[in-house]
């Protein structure tokens, strides 16, 4: 264990890291790696404008 408690390698901060990680993506969605940018802009606008 370092002297350092701040650091990725430490079980605490490496599973607050990942666990922020998984909730963000839940919450904004990850894109398969095939849409890019402008498809994911493109899907928020209605189709009737």
């Amino acid at each position: 264990r370092s002297a350092y408690t701040n650091k990725m390698n430490e079980v605490k901060p490496h599973r607050a890291w990942a666990e922020r990680t998984l909730l963000r993506a839940e919450v904004f969605g990850v894109a398969r790696e095939d849409v890019g940018f402008v498809e994911l802009l493109a899907a928020g606008i209605p189709a009737d404008r």
